[in-house]
């Protein structure tokens, strides 16, 4: 079952991506991320949760699931 964080960041991925639906464990990188999408995904993600992912992150968790999970020990460490 997806974690509060992972609906989070689903949510604001499939908002930036309109015209594709982002699954969980999908790699954003292979359904066709942009730099330009990669930047309004990582903002509207620093807005939720200030300084606590950078965008070098996006390559090691590139998918929402491994995103959310990255982000949850960040929070709680």
């Amino acid at each position: 079952s997806a974690t509060e964080l992972e609906i989070k960041i689903l949510g604001i991925a499939n908002a930036v991506f309109r015209d594709t639906q982002i699954g969980p464990e999908d790699n954003l990188f292979e359904v066709g991320t942009s730099s330009l999408i990669l930047a309004q995904i990582h903002e509207q993600v620093d807005e939720e949760w200030p300084d606590q992912v950078e965008i070098t992150d996006y390559f090691d968790y590139p998918s929402v699931r491994t995103l959310a999970a990255y982000l949850e020990q960040r929070l709680a460490g």
